[in-house]
């Protein structure tokens, strides 16, 4: 599993690195590939590190464009409702222990 931990570091800078030149993944405009990322990168630090146990660092501290670009997506009409928190968590929540 160590390259699938280094794929998604790389993965991450990457996205972070991106972000820090335009506003979203394809330039000017809010494409698909935006809210596909949107929604990974919202959920990330309370699934993917805390129950997969990532390596990589956390968005909200290691990752300031990834945070900022989840923040400014975050405020489009209807993308709070679109991140599906209630359904994430509980889903979360009723995963097998081994997986917690």
């Amino acid at each position: 599993m160590g390259n699938d931990w280094q794929d998604l570091g790389d993965a991450l800078a990457k996205a972070e690195s991106l972000l820090s030149q335009q506003r979203y993944v394809c330039g000017k405009t809010f494409t698909y590939m935006d809210l596909r990322l949107f929604m990974t990168l919202i959920r990330f630090d309370a699934v993917y590190v805390v129950y997969f146990k990532t390596n990589v660092g956390t968005i909200e501290m290691n990752y300031p464009n990834l945070l900022e670009y989840c923040k400014d997506i975050y405020q489009v009409p209807g993308m709070a409702k679109a991140g599906g928190w209630k359904l994430t968590f509980n889903q979360t929540l009723q995963r097998p222990k081994k997986l917690r």
